[in-house]
Parts: structure tokens; sequence; C-alpha cells
């Protein structure tokens, strides 16, 4: 039984359109952009386009279910889909074909998969757990990285009217003006809720907040809360003038007072969430628009802000496209040509894509007079902006997922066959141990190809032998010669894990059995010293720490090597470091007659090596770093060598890795780094015989 229609509306009255909010809109969109283009800070416009969209979606939603008309899903979200996808879809398209034509192939693979995210409206989780922390644009940036807010919001629309609906259905035997209360209430609760969970989520771990929906929420159903707060007045604010004036200033200035990328969605959040509430209630109540409202009404405005949808689509692709093409960041020349060129786009979006299909269809003809009501034509608006819909469908979604199946096909026949140790053609490191005897043929492309580089993984991650970031399982496995009576263990990070490659290769061949204990950003410690930041970003870094030592007490190894060195983050001058943590742990393992053999870090060259290469080849002139800008001279392991025992011995390889002063990213016809700072299991092989020399001179085993 279902209650009677209203009496009254007790809540969220109807008003004309508020011009002044598409201002706003369009000054919350040039902030964005403005920030994007020439600094590397969050300017909370995103913040106040989810306070805006909760106030214009869920507040009209509040007014249907206070009329006794609540919104039906089955036209609610065709009609959603109507409004969003046109755009969204077009700009995929652009995407997807600039990134074919001017960006380098090791681009193609993320953008696919992200194109394919961004339709289906899941971005934000993709970006989440794939570990990608918000950042600036530069030349390695992704050009669909902003889309994380659009796919925020798509979740939201579906998902609040969705539980508003559940909560209608289960009142549906009150009365209802308690329906009414419940439905708001929800809102009121979810606000709360999720703002809490974003203060929590942020301290937890704030780059993966900063994308989590739940942790979202409150701002987008802060606008809702403030949509039922302006529909109770219906006279304007006192000093509404000055209020408008004062939200504006603060709206212009958030960004400067406050750092979001590193402190959003969390209460920090509030700068720009009340910046724009207090523009939003400065031109609230009857009356004409006075001051910032008026200003923000203005035509030219407020036709932006309708516009600011498609410009914000547009404007993080060239931007990124731009940087790359460059090579460097934008300037005040290209970052105005940026803003022009996205405004261009922005503009022809609307008016040929956006526009047609939103436009009010005329009374439909009837009788025999429909059946011979003719089609759009091919250049008609309607016809044309429904083809390049449906051709942004292809390209933005048909053409990478077919492009991701190719590549996931030609990735497992390479990864089955990196390995291949093709010393005659590609001799790796053996080209600086032995040049004369391994001469390097400069038209053989590098192994791997740039492209597969961040699969050239080696043998542990294909056999589920590592544990992520954040767990605390200790996973062993067995390489070498699984039957000898000799043992190293192989315990780390995934710095550590690229030597059980060449360890593998030589204990085969001199007996001794490899087993491995890797865990992703983490490495054997006892105790915090020297790694603080480190624990700050994985605090269950010490537990995994823990279970690992209590393994190699068990299986009781003749020796751990491990990595030795990391990058110092302190206020130092240092570029590496010992840490104290890590010495502590080793004095424990030799205290119980197990031999420590740590070797320095490789080097953290900083950029993106496989797209230097993909873009220059191996000119070692472009694509290498100095040595000097990121290893220390001497190295920090002499001082430490000369206070520990015999127990605990040092070994250095980068002095291959970085001959002659310099920190080459194809070496011997092999690609050196699979990203920044990691080796690719190819080349990793060729350092078999720089193990055999170094650690053999150690363990005197052979």
């Amino acid at each position: 039984m279902t209650s009677p229609a209203p009496r009254t509306a007790p809540s969220v009255a109807t008003r004309p359109r508020r011009q002044d909010l598409d201002g706003l809109r369009a000054v919350a969109v040039a902030l964005v952009a403005v920030y994007h283009v020439w600094t590397d800070r969050v300017s909370g416009g995103v913040d106040v386009f989810l306070l805006i969209s909760g106030y214009f979606v869920v507040g009209g939603l509040l007014r249907a279910f206070a009329a006794g008309r609540p919104v039906e899903l089955r036209t609610y979200l065709p009609r959603l889909a109507r409004r969003l996808l046109p755009a969204l879809l077009t700009v995929l398209a652009g995407v997807v074909i600039a990134t074919a034509l001017l960006l380098p192939a090791t681009r193609w693979r993320a953008v696919a998969a992200e194109s394919v995210t961004s339709t289906l409206y899941v971005q934000n989780w993709y970006l989440l757990l794939t570990g990608r922390e918000y950042a600036a644009a530069d030349p390695a940036g992704s050009p669909l990285q902003h889309l994380w807010s659009m796919s925020v919001q798509g979740q939201l629309f579906v998902a609040v009217p969705t539980l508003l609906l559940l909560v209608w259905r289960i009142t549906r035997r009150r009365a209802h003006e308690v329906r009414v209360r419940a439905v708001q209430g929800t809102v009121v609760a979810l606000t709360v809720l999720s703002a809490v969970w974003a203060a929590v989520a942020v301290h937890l771990d704030q780059p993966a907040a900063y994308y989590d929906t739940a942790a979202r929420a409150w701002e987008y159903l802060a606008g809702a809360v403030l949509a039922l707060v302006v529909a109770r007045m219906r006279r304007p604010v006192p000093g509404a003038p000055l209020l408008g004036t004062a939200g504006l200033v603060l709206l212009l200035a958030s960004g400067l007072l406050v750092d979001g990328g590193h402190v959003f969605p969390g209460p920090a959040a509030l700068v720009p969430l009340t910046a724009a509430a207090l523009v939003v209630l400065a031109g609230a109540g009857d009356g004409p628009p006075r001051g910032v409202a008026r200003l923000l009404g203005a035509r030219p405005l407020a036709e932006a802000g309708r516009r600011a949808y498609a410009f914000y689509l547009w404007h993080w692709p060239v931007l990124v496209i731009a940087v790359t093409v460059r090579g460097r960041g934008a300037g005040w020349m290209a970052g105005t040509a940026v803003l022009l060129v996205s405004a261009v786009l922005a503009w022809a979006t609307h008016r040929f894509v956006e526009a047609p299909l939103h436009a009010p269809a005329t009374s439909a003809p009837t009788g025999r007079r429909a059946l011979h009501r003719p089609r759009p034509g091919l250049w008609h608006p309607v016809g044309l902006a429904r083809r390049v819909v449906a051709v942004s469908v292809v390209v933005a979604l048909v053409v990478p997922v077919s492009w991701s199946v190719h590549r996931e096909v030609m990735r497992q026949g390479l990864m089955a066959s990196s390995l291949i140790d093709d010393v005659a053609t590609r001799p790796g490191a053996l080209a600086v141990l032995d040049p004369i005897g391994f001469p390097v043929d400069p038209t053989v492309a590098p192994l791997p190809a740039p492209v597969d580089a961040v699969d050239d993984i080696g043998p542990l991650d294909r056999d589920g032998c590592t544990v992520g970031g954040g767990r605390t399982e200790v996973r062993t496995c067995v390489y070498g010669d699984p039957d000898a009576d000799r043992t190293i263990a192989v315990v780390g990070g995934s710095h550590a894990e690229p030597f059980a490659i060449p360890l593998d290769l030589l204990g085969q061949e001199e007996g001794f059995r490899v087993v491995t204990m890797i865990r992703w950003s983490c490495s054997l410690v006892v105790g915090t010293a020297g790694v603080e930041k480190l624990l700050e970003r994985d605090p269950t870094c010490p537990q995994w720490s823990a279970r690992a030592m209590s393994t190699l007490e068990e299986l009781d190894p003749d020796v751990v090597l491990t990595t030795a060195t990391r990058p110092d983050e302190s206020p130092s001058d240092r570029r590496e470091h010992v840490p104290d943590a890590y010495l502590r742990a080793w004095q424990r393992l030799a205290a119980r007659g197990i031999q420590v053999v740590g070797v320095r870090d490789t080097p953290w060259v900083g950029n993106d090596p496989p797209e230097c290469v993909a873009l220059h080849g191996p000119d070692p002139e472009l694509c290498s770093t100095p040595a000097a800008d990121i290893l220390d001279d001497p190295s920090p392991l002499l001082e430490v060598d000369s206070r520990t025992s015999s127990a605990i011995r040092f070994i250095d390889i980068n002095d291959v890795l970085c001959a002659d002063g310099r920190c080459d990213f194809v070496q011997g016809g092999r690609l050196v780094y699979r990203d920044g700072n990691h080796l690719t299991a190819t080349y990793a092989m060729s350092l078999a015989p720089v193990f055999r020399e170094r650690l053999g001179s150690v363990l005197l085993w052979w």
C-alpha cells in the first residue's frame, strides 16, 4: 500500500536555473586547467565540480521525491548516458588516434586500458589498483588520467539514486512526509559517513584515498545538503554580496592555501568546498542576482560554464601530448596555446556532438506522415552527431580492446622467449666486461623492445613467487640446483628480485640452491632507523620482515643475499645510504652463523628509459643518466664495511651498470631498465658473469 499524494512539498522547491552556478563551473574548470598547465599543485576545482554536480543532480532527485514522483531508473539512466557519453567517447577517440600518431609505443597499452576503463566509468579504481599516484603533467604522464573524476561522478550518479529509491521503497508504508525525510536523512548520513571515511583513508593511504569513490562521495553529497539548505531560503542571505566575494576569493586562493594533491579528499577539501558553498548561498533566495552572483551569471561566463565539461575532457590530453612532443613542460606561450586549442575542441564538441543530441525534439508526426518521416541526412546535425558518437565507440572501445588482446598474445610469446641468452648479438653486461670479445652491433634493435619492457619481469613474478606491498605473507620458491647442499637465500624487495635470475644460472652450474623471499617495497629491517619514509608509505613492512627473519632462522641458509643500500630521503646531501635498520637485521643473521652478502642497490635513473629508447633509439647521449647525479662517490658501503665483521660482506655491480660514469639505458644490445629503477630480466641474465666473479671472491665456492 502506497502513501497518499503529498499535500505539500516540505523540501527542495523548484527554482529558475542559476546562471551564476554555470559561471562558477567556468571559474572552477579554468582553475583546474591553469593549475595543470603551469603548476604541480591541485586547484580544488574538481572538488567544486563534485559539489555543484551534487547540488544539481541529487537536488533534483530530492525535489522529485518531495513531489511524490521519484525518478525512474529506466528513464534516468538512458538520459544520463545521452548527456555524458557523447562528449566522453569523442574525446577518448581523439586521444586514441593522437596516441597512435604522436606518442611512443610504450604509452599505447596504458592509453588503451584507460580508454576502456574510462568508457566503463571505473578508471579511478584502475588507477588505484595499478598504484598510480596523482601527478602533474609531464612527458611520461597519462593523457587520460584526469578522467578518474568522471568515473567517480558516474558511479555516484548511479549509486545515489539507486540507494535513495531503495530507501523510498522500504518506507513505502509510511506517510509521505516521513518518506521524504528518510530520503533526506539518508543523504545527510551518507555525507557524514563518507567524510569520516575520507579523513581515515587519507591518514592510512592518501594516494589511494584520492581515487576512492567512497572517500569522494561526501564532496558530491555536500552539494545535495547545500540544496536542502538553499530550498528553504526565500530571501537573500544578509550581506550576500560580501559573502559571495569572500567565497570567490577563497576559491581562487584554494590551490595556494592547500596542496590538495597530498591531502584531498580529507578535511582539507573543506577549503574549496566552503568557498563554492559561499558563492552558492550568496546567490540564493528570491530577487535579482547581486554582486558575485551577477558577475558569474553574466552571459560569457555562463556560456563558458555550459562548455566546462567538454573543456575539462580535452584540456589534459592536449597538455600531456603537447609536453610529450616538446619534451619539456609547457611555458607561457605553449601553455596558452594548450588552453586555446582545448577551448576550440570543447566548442566543436559542444556544437557538433552535444548540442544536436541534447536539442529538444520537435513534435513527432502521426499517422501516414510518420511512415514517411525523413531520417536525418548525412550532414544533418543530429545525424552527424550520431555518426561521430558511433565512430567514437569503435575507436575508444573496440580498437583498444582489440589492440590489448593482440598485445597480450604477443606478450605471452615474447615472455616465453625473452630469457634466451643471445650473447652473440646482445651481450648485455658482457659488452662492458669484455668489449673486445663481445663487440656490439649498433644496428641491432635492443631486447626487450621498449613496448615490451614492462612485461620483462623474469621467472619469480611469472611463478607467483613475489608478494605485493601491504602484505605480510612470506612466500618461498626454489631455483638453481634444488638438490644441492648449499643454499643462498635472496631476500628483499623488488630490487633484490633481479639478482635471483643470474644466481639461478650460477646455482645450476656451481651446485647451490637459490631460495627466494621477495616482497615489494620492503627488505630485512630491525627497527625503523633510516627507513622512516619507507615505513610511512608501507607500515606493514616490519611485520613481513619479522616473518622473513623467522623463516630464515628455520631454513638456516649458508648465505643471505640482499640489497644493502637505498636512496637517502633525509635532508642530507647523500644520494644513497645504508640504513641502520638493515644493518641490525644483518647482525642478527650473522649472530646465528649465517653469511650475509649485501649488494649495492642498482641505480634509480629517475625517468622512463623504455620511452626514451622508443623515442630516440639506444643513443647513450640522449638515453642515459650521469652516475654522479644518482650515485655517491665513494660508495656508502665502504664506510660500513670497515666496521662490520667478516660475516657481513658487500659487493658492488654498479660500475658495470654505469660504466665510464654514465648509466646507459641500453647496454650491449639489451634494454637495462623496465621503468625508472627496475632492471629487465633480459639484462639481469647478462649479469651472471658479474656475480660469478664478485660473489665468488666473497664466498670462495668456486
